[in-house]
């Protein structure tokens, strides 16, 4: 499993909003595939049950960047796609709902710690990789420790699952490790 900075402009993961709420991923290879390998897709319902998102995960960054230019503001079953890499610093502009999510932070008891994170991980960093194990309402790093609360339970104990001891590659010769645990309250 790669560690790559999902902000950073050198990711091949592209995020696609303002997808319709019923899309299938067959639809979105169809409007991705052309552009490059795509390694896979993880689409996500918005709070909204009007629509949804995607990441697209392309094997090669000049194939994102490519799906990026020819497919941003696309119009798709009605809605216009917004497609960018994956969180970048999104101001939401005309696209904002107000259930977007956007807004202060979630604050729940289902929260775990996660150690061994590189200096250059940011809260950022961390929200996002976290958020394949579902709603993450608050993350944070402090001395090389995040702290990322989920609203839901189950998604935190799934996180606990996949990536305690998961393995990410941070640059071409070195790896980290992830630890991560339940924060228990007596």
């Amino acid at each position: 499993m790669s560690f790559k900075p999902r902000f950073s402009k050198s990711s091949s993961c592209i995020y696609v909003g303002n997808l319709p709420g019923n899309v299938i991923e067959e639809e979105v290879y169809d409007l991705f595939g052309k552009y490059g390998r795509i390694k896979y897709i993880d689409i996500k319902p918005s709070r909204s049950s009007s629509s949804s998102y995607a990441f697209v995960h392309y094997y090669d960054l000049k194939d994102a960047d490519y799906a990026i230019e020819r497919r941003d503001g696309y119009k798709f079953d009605g809605f216009r796609l917004r497609v960018e890499h994956s969180g970048e610093n999104r101001s939401f502009g005309k696209y904002r709902k107000k259930d977007d999510g956007v807004g202060p932070p979630i604050r729940t008891e289902n929260r775990v710690i996660v150690t061994n994170l590189p200096d250059n991980c940011r809260w950022q960093h961390l929200k996002d990789i976290m958020r394949q194990c579902g709603d993450v309402g608050y993350a944070n790093i402090e001395r090389g420790k995040g702290i990322v609360e989920f609203v839901s339970y189950d998604d935190m104990l799934y996180a606990i699952e996949k990536f305690d001891g998961a393995e990410f590659k941070v640059y071409d010769d070195y790896y980290i490790v992830f630890s991560i645990y339940k924060v228990v309250y007596i």
